[in-house]
């Protein structure tokens, strides 16, 4: 549990330092997040070696996309790179859920938040951004941000039809998978439009953030949780 206590506060380290606009300190606090919470979860013994080796390889992608976007402004290259990074950790969290996946819970109320949320935000992408997206969104990016918003979008799908969904770790990785799309679209929002223009930089970057930091920790908590029908006895 040292790790989670650790990851907490360094997550609140790093909310600090992205609201008070400490670009020095963000470069130096970001990258140790993933790493840390790797640990955290290298280190749960309720996880099978199957499990944990996704959830590992799943932390690592994120990392890369971490630290890739530390540097978007230098080059866009690091923001496709980010989103290769993020997108590879999606399909990683996707491959522990894909066989768990109860279609009958697609008639619950969470079943069809997801997939209306998931739609809602292809929906949002595919018109608000070519109607109002700036000069960045054009070229690769009108196609891969699309791609991205699915896969993302199948993730929050999985995630609110798993056969354990009414347990508390299956309430811990909707909610995980939410918030991640909810940073993502934060981060869209941020970059492609002037939606957000009327908050400041640092708080901007605060909230997108809060919500990833959450959304890794429920995900990976919702993961090594043994409450109810077991998320990964596929992979026992």
């Amino acid at each position: 549990m040292i790790f989670y206590k650790l990851y907490l506060l360094l997550g609140l380290l790093e909310l600090t330092l992205e609201l008070l606009e400490i670009q020095v300190g963000v470069f130096a606090v970001k990258p140790l997040l993933m790493p840390i919470l790797f640990w955290a979860a290298k280190g749960e013994s309720s996880m099978s070696i199957s499990l944990k080796r996704l959830v590992l390889w799943a932390l690592f992608f994120s990392w890369v996309g971490d630290v890739s976007l530390l540097f978007e402004s230098a080059h866009k290259i690091f923001f496709v790179l980010g989103l290769l990074g993020f997108l590879s950790a999606h399909f990683m969290y996707i491959s522990c859920l894909g066989k768990t996946i109860d279609f009958r819970q697609l008639k619950s109320f969470k079943g069809q938040l997801g997939t209306a949320l998931m739609v809602g935000l292809l929906v949002l992408l595919m018109t608000y951004f070519e109607l109002k997206g700036n000069s960045t969104y054009t070229g690769f990016l009108r196609i891969a941000v699309p791609m991205y918003s699915i896969v993302l979008g199948f993730l929050v799908v999985l995630s609110a039809n798993q056969l354990n969904s009414k347990t508390p770790s299956g309430i811990l990785l909707f909610s995980g998978a939410l918030l991640f799309m909810l940073s993502d679209m934060l981060i869209a929002l941020s970059k492609f439009s002037s939606s957000l223009n009327f908050m400041s930089d640092g708080l901007r970057s605060f909230f997108i953030m809060l919500t990833y930091i959450l959304a890794q920790l429920l995900i990976v908590r919702s993961l090594s949780t043994k409450t109810g029908p077991n998320t990964h006895a596929y992979l026992q």
